[in-house]
This record gives structure tokens, sequence and C-alpha cells, in this order.
């Protein structure tokens, strides 16, 4: 008996060992998709459902995928948004160019006093509003999406719209930067300190984001400004976490955190290659999690729903990627005497429902991997793939999505390697 544990220990370390090299990003599959994607693929999630380009509608965290109202595929949304119970749907039309569904897609109608003859380029919830921006201005609705009012009106092509604490902010092509502290009922602007060039941007995206404390920009000239203030001041600084020659292609903000696309021409290729990086609020930092996903190509927009992040890809395999969110947001560093050795510690509780803590230290900066796997063997999930400095870490494992069992959770950290096993009881 104790030579077969010996045989079964070391069988299931090299099976862990040969499943490191499996990136953090699945392909879901694309059973029901049958036409490529627009060139800007766009996203919407809510309601048990992610929507995308308006044409297509997953239940099953995009395991399968079925198509949706041809009311919104001949004319493909510039942006969509699920608020209230209800899809909206924004367009490049020479009518109304807000649609709205009640049923998840299967029909839509037009709202009352929204834009028309112009492109819609983004949705954004507030409080119990929601709102519209396009070359007209800034559209609001009070009563869930029926009935829209142009609270801003024309002070240039809005190209995008972020919240900072209560607050509303949005960059225009000619005036820069504009705030509004009454949930979008009137605008003010808000550009001390910021050198405005003509045009402001270049294409429409949200290159305005706060991370943590702090609100920050890039105008079209390569300048980057921040504000500590709330927007009241604005000042010049250097973002050493991206590379020299790259272009900020948007930043979005989700529900667990910020994510910024980049863009590099590479000359050997002739090809725009393109990175993903999460922002972490909690200590400003920007983490790489673009892996093995496609570096051309790159979908202009990212959805986050049950606990998955989906990335969308313009290419002739219609792909869509997704990823575990609790493994980009979940390790924290714990202060306190720097480890002279590596260990995975027991986790705890143990058993637990739904979540547990996993801790583990490394005496020097290596990339870290853990990962959890069933009794088979399987991957079930990769909570960390990523470069940490010396130190004790937490990583708060929530298994919601998970049935009750046995797993096994593997920490490896260049030639370390440990296994432990927990239990999930419901």
């Amino acid at each position: 008996m104790k030579m077969l544990n010996i045989v079964l220990k070391a069988f299931f370390i090299i099976l862990v060992t040969s499943v490191f090299i499996n990136a953090q990003w699945e392909l879901a599959t694309s059973s029901g998709i049958n036409e490529q994607f627009s060139s800007s693929p766009t996203f919407a999630a809510g309601g048990g459902y992610i929507f995308i380009d308006g044409t297509y509608r997953s239940s099953d965290n995009g395991d399968t995928w079925e198509a949706i109202s041809d009311a919104v595929e001949l004319n493909r949304p510039t942006a969509m948004q699920y608020f209230d119970g209800k899809l909206f749907s924004g367009h490049n039309s020479s009518g109304d160019c807000i649609l709205y569904s009640n049923d998840n897609g299967d029909s839509w109608q037009n709202v009352s006093g929204g834009p028309v003859t112009t492109s819609i380029y983004g949705f954004f919830e507030h409080q119990e509003n929601i709102l519209a921006y396009c070359p007209l201005g800034v559209f609001r609705s009070t009563d869930g999406g029926l009935t829209w009012t142009n609270t801003s009106g024309s002070i240039g092509v809005i190209v995008s719209m972020i919240e900072h604490n209560n607050n509303l902010f949005l960059i225009t092509t000619s005036t820069g930067v504009f705030k509004s502290t009454d949930n979008g009922l009137t605008w003010a602007e808000s550009n001390e300190g910021i050198v405005v060039t003509q045009p402001f941007f270049d294409l429409p995206g949200e290159e305005i984001w706060s991370l943590g404390d702090n609100l920050y920009f890039l105008n079209q000239a390569g300048k980057y400004y921040q504000s500590t203030d709330d927007g009241e001041n604005w000042s010049t600084f250097n973002p050493n976490f991206i590379p020299r020659f790259s272009k900020v292609e948007s930043v979005t903000r989700m529900q667990s955190g910020v994510y910024m696309r980049l863009s590099k021409f590479n000359t050997s290729t002739s090809t725009n290659e393109h990175s993903l990086f999460y922002g972490n609020d909690a200590n400003g930092e920007w983490i790489n999690i673009t892996d093995n996903l496609p570096i051309e190509n790159m979908g202009y927009e990212i959805i986050e729903l049950n606990g998955y992040l989906f990335a969308a890809f313009w290419s002739s395999d219609e792909e869509v990627y997704r990823r575990n969110v609790s493994s980009i947001t979940s390790v924290e560093n714990i202060a306190g005497t720097l480890p002279t050795k590596y260990s995975l510690e027991q986790n705890y509780p143990n058993p637990f429902n739904p979540a547990t803590n996993i801790r583990f230290s490394i005496p020097e900066s290596k990339n870290v991997l853990l990962k959890v796997y069933n009794t088979l063997g399987e991957e079930v999930v990769e909570l960390v793939n990523q470069n940490l400095s010396v130190g004790s870490y937490n990583y708060d494992f929530n298994a919601s999505l998970l049935p009750s069992g046995v797993y096994f959770y593997s920490l490896q950290a260049g030639n370390f390697s440990e296994v432990k096993k927990m239990i999930l009881l419901r």
C-alpha cells in the first residue's frame, strides 16, 4: 500500500507539472456561431446572458451560442448595455440610434427622445440612470431607458465616460474633460493644468480612467495626466508600466477592476500586436494578463459575468476567450518578515463552503503558478500565474461554481512544487 501511494503521488506530481504549461485563457466554444464578428465586437451581460455583436447570446458562460433577432443584426451595434431588465443597443444610423429589448434580444423597440442620425459611442450606467454618449452630446434616461434627454448640449464629440467618487467624467475631441456632480444633469469643464490639443483625441475609446483614488487620461499628443483631487487639478506623469511606442486602445472598468488594452506596431511583421493589462485599485499596479490571447486583431471590448472575464476577437474563426476572474484579482501580499524558504500551507477552513484561504511563501522573486485540480488530475481553475516578489501571500478561493468533492491545489515557483488536498463540502 505504501508503494502504491508513492507511485500515485509521483504520477500526480508528474501530471501537475505537465499541465503547468496550460495558459490562463481558454477558448470558449463557438458552437452556434456561424458568421464573422464585426471588426469591433460589442459585448453586454445581464439577465443570465452574454450578448455579442447584437447577433448572438449565450446562457452557459460561452459554451454554446444562439442567434438573436435580425433587427439588430441588420445594423450591428456600436455599443450595447444591459440595464434595468432591458438590453440596449446603440447604432450608427440615419434614423433612431437606440433600440431596446425586454426579452433578451428576441424583439426590439425604439426609445423616445433618443439621438437620431448619429453614432452611439457608448452607454454608461450610473446609480438609477442610464446615459448614452455620441457626437451630439450626452443623452440621459431616468425611467429605465424609455425616454431620453440631451443634458450636455453640443460640447464636442464625446468619446469616453467614467464614474469616480460618485461623479461623472467625460472627454471630448476638442474641449477636454467635463465633470458632472448631479448624475449627468449638468456638465462643467474640468481642465485645470491640461494643455488641450486640437483635435483632443484621434479615435473613440476609453482613454480616461480611474485607478484607486486617482484619475488618469491620455491625450492625442501622447501626454498622460493624473488628478488626485477628483478632477479639480491635473498634472502630467510618466506611466512607466506602458512600453515605449505603445498606444492605449481602450480602458474598461469591470466589477473586478480596470482593464487596459495596448497596441504596438511590429515593423518586422507590419502588424499591430496587442496586450491586455489588469489594474489593481488597492496598490495602483498593473499586471500583464495577455498570456495566450491572440496578439493580433484583438477585440475592442471585454465583459465580465458569473466570475468569468470574456474577450471577443475579430477573426475568421469568431473567437471568444474566457478566464476565471479570481485568477487575476485575489492574491494578496502579507506584510511581515520575509520568508527564507518556499512553502504552501494547508487551506483554512478545510472542509469549506464555498470559500477558503490558501497561503504560500516565496523567498525570491519568481513567476508563481497556483492551480486547482480534481481527483482525476484535471485542471479545474488557475488561480495565480504572475511574477511575484519575495513575500508571503494569501489567496481567497471562492468555489461557488464547483460541486462538492475532494480537490488538490498545487504551487509551482521556479524548481519548487507542492500539492495539498482540500475538501469542498456543501
